[in-house]
C-alpha cells in the first residue's frame, strides 16, 4: 500500500474515477487514497458523499445535504477547498457547478 507523504496526511484524497471494474475500488485505495467515487457521478447524491470524506478528515458532522437557496456563494462562506483534477475541463466545470452552490470552493486542476 503506497503511503500518502507526510504533508498530505490530513489532505483527504478522493478519486473519482471511472475505473469502476471488480477490484479497481481497491486498487485506487492501495494506492494512497482515502475514498473511491465511481463515474458517472450523481449530482444528487455527489455532494453528500464528498461531504462524508471531509466529515471523517475534518471530524465534524455533516451538514445536512439541501438544494442551495442561492446559486452563488460568497467566498467568506466558503467551508473548504476543493482540489479538483482532471484532463478534461468538462469534468472539472461538473465538479465546480455541482459543488459551489454549497459552499465549496473549487481549485482547478486541467492536467494530471
Amino acid at each position: 500500500m503506497a503511503q500518502k507523504p507526510p504533508e498530505l496526511a490530513a489532505i483527504p484524497l478522493v478519486a473519482v474515477t471511472a475505473l469502476a471494474m471488480v477490484g479497481d475500488r481497491d486498487k485506487v485505495l492501495a494506492a494512497g487514497f482515502d475514498g473511491y467515487i465511481a463515474k458517472p457521478i450523481d449530482p444528487q447524491t455527489f455532494v453528500g458523499q464528498v461531504e462524508r470524506f471531509l466529515q471523517h478528515a475534518c471530524g465534524s458532522a455533516p451538514r445536512a445535504f439541501a438544494p442551495p437557496t442561492r446559486m452563488v456563494v460568497a467566498p467568506q462562506a466558503w467551508h473548504a477547498t476543493i482540489l479538483v483534477a482532471d484532463n478534461m475541463p468538462l469534468n472539472i466545470e461538473l465538479a465546480r457547478s455541482t459543488l459551489e452552490p454549497f459552499g465549496y470552493a473549487i481549485i482547478p486542476r486541467w492536467e494530471w
